[in-house]
């Protein structure tokens, strides 16, 4: 893959299938982890909503279609006071910091360029609309 380059992350958030999330969630609260329960707690009152995020890094190389490369699939409690700004900022925080392994990956073992950064990455997320609207001023809780 020498020659080619990391052009950005693609990335969506979805609401997520919450079950196996919860289930952890009370293990822990049960064993007494406080940030478990308080964060369990804020979930049953409607004030978290439980968010599946996906990422693939854009890879080009010269006269190539782009390829893609899976780099973050990961389970996030987002706090519903968060402004939907915040929101997407935080959702790119996230894929940009689960693309630093896989961008080490890519440079040192298939000489992958990285266009910048791994902080500063672009990443052009897609939010779900239903996992927007629990962020818009007004929303009810769950």
């Amino acid at each position: 893959m020498s020659g080619h380059v990391v052009r950005g992350l693609k990335a969506r958030a979805v609401i997520a299938k919450p079950a196996s999330e919860i289930r952890r969630a009370r293990r822990q609260a049960i064993r007494g982890d406080r940030v478990w329960q308080q964060r369990l707690g804020r979930y049953e009152h409607g004030d978290v909503v439980i968010a599946q995020l996906t990422a693939v890094a854009v890879i080009e190389g010269a006269g190539e279609h782009p390829q893609t490369v899976p780099c973050c699939h990961e389970t996030v409690w987002i706090d519903r006071e968060t402004a939907r700004g915040a929101v997407e900022e935080r959702l790119c925080e996230i894929a940009r910091r689960d693309f630093r392994t896989v961008g080490d990956g890519l440079r040192d073992h298939r000489g992958v360029q990285l266009d910048a950064s791994t902080d500063a990455i672009a990443v052009d997320i897609d939010i779900e609309a239903a996992l927007a609207a629990h962020f818009t001023p007004g929303a009810p809780a769950r």
